[in-house]
């Protein structure tokens, strides 16, 4: 089962609702304290981006679609994927450096 990230201090178990608009920084509404997605959680969620893309590409030569379709199919599968995004979460109490 998927689970959604919880708080490093309190333990808090974050909603969906809460994680959906965040960057990478948030704080706790239970204990007030500043959380960081960890960076192998940031590299996690990079890779979303350019699948899009390239899926876009797939669906647009593999099934014949035009540009408009193809726009189409790539924001809905935007929809989904930031939908699903806050279950890749993990937070740390330190901004990690990427690389």
């Amino acid at each position: 089962m998927v689970k959604l990230p919880r708080c490093w201090s309190c333990d808090y178990s974050f909603l969906w609702k809460e994680l959906l608009v965040t960057g990478f920084r948030i704080k706790c509404p239970n204990c007030e304290k500043e959380q960081f997605v960890t960076a192998k959680a940031r590299k996690r969620s990079g890779v979303f981006g350019p699948l899009v893309v390239v899926l876009m590409f797939v669906l647009m030569n593999g099934f014949s679609l035009n540009v408009w379709q193809s726009l189409l199919a790539g924001v809905v599968l935007l929809a989904v994927i930031l939908s699903f995004s806050p279950f890749a979460y993990d937070f740390t109490d330190k901004d990690e450096p990427l690389f």
